[in-house]
């Protein structure tokens, strides 16, 4: 049996309206029914992104009344398709009270039914940006999950530069990290985030998957890279599907010759 499996990503310029980025899901879900992919995978915030201009009040009323309504329509495309899905958005507190909420990433199946939803604990309160005056943490990692590309587990944008999260994932399975994102450009941010998600795929012998937001904000660049940290498909600066094939063998071949995770001597740390 081939170990080969087809991913595809949709890397979106979301707006701040829900209703707008349903029409993308849509037509991106039409897109890849053609390629036949095990998986579908969205960007983080992909639901919805703000603008600075809107008030945190502002925010959570759109999210706490349109949440729930992104939702179903994305269990819906999933089960209509009969393949995964994958995307971030914004979930409202259990709070009622609370303006501020999760980003989350939900995993559906092909049935549309929630696999997981994971909720980022990691907050982007760095260079000039504070997301935590908006967003609540989650207060744990992501299961390692059970899916059709394998072991695999999700970490949100700014969380691959804790090393630690890539590797206790790795430790507890994960052959394959999906890794939504809204990766804001700027003065080598570009560079950062090619040098950051290669190092976590080579230093870890994973596959990294990461879908990205792209606009006058955010970089683009989607890609797949390999365990020894070769990208396999890459997207460039604008909205597009982006369809890739990993292959699962791909991983113990490389953790033979190059078995970082056996040489390891925790006893030292």
């Amino acid at each position: 049996m081939s170990e080969k499996r087809k991913i595809a990503m949709f890397q979106s310029s979301s707006t701040p309206v829900p209703e707008e980025n349903l029409k993308k899901a849509e037509a991106a879900v039409a897109e890849a029914r053609a390629y036949d992919p095990c998986i579908l995978v969205f960007p983080e915030c992909f639901m919805c992104y703000f603008e600075k201009k809107q008030t945190i009040p502002e925010k959570s009323e759109i999210v706490k009344k349109t949440h729930g309504m992104f939702l179903a329509r994305m269990q819906e495309l999933a089960k209509e398709a009969g393949f995964w899905i994958m995307f971030g958005c914004y979930e409202p507190a259990e709070d009622p009270k609370e303006l501020r909420c999760y980003n989350t990433v939900y995993v559906l199946d092909e049935k549309g039914a929630v696999v997981t939803k994971y909720r980022k604990t990691h907050l982007y309160d760095a260079f000039t940006a504070k997301e935590s005056d908006f967003v609540i943490p989650g207060d744990k990692l992501c299961d390692v999950l059970d899916t059709p590309v394998g072991k695999a587990a999700v970490l949100t944008c700014y969380e691959a530069r804790f090393p630690e999260i890539a590797r206790n994932l790795t430790l507890k399975g994960a052959n394959v990290l999906f890794h939504p994102t809204a990766w804001v450009g700027g003065k080598v941010k570009e560079a950062q985030y090619d040098a950051v998600l290669r190092t976590r795929a080579i230093e870890n012998t994973v596959y990294v998957i990461s879908a990205d937001q792209c606009d006058k904000v955010h970089s683009g660049g989607s890609m797949i890279i390999d365990p020894m940290g070769v990208p396999v498909a890459k997207a460039a600066e604008y909205e597009t599907l982006v369809v890739g094939e990993i292959d699962l063998d791909r991983i113990p071949e490389v953790r033979k010759i190059l078995p970082l995770l056996e040489n390891r001597r925790p006893e030292l740390f």
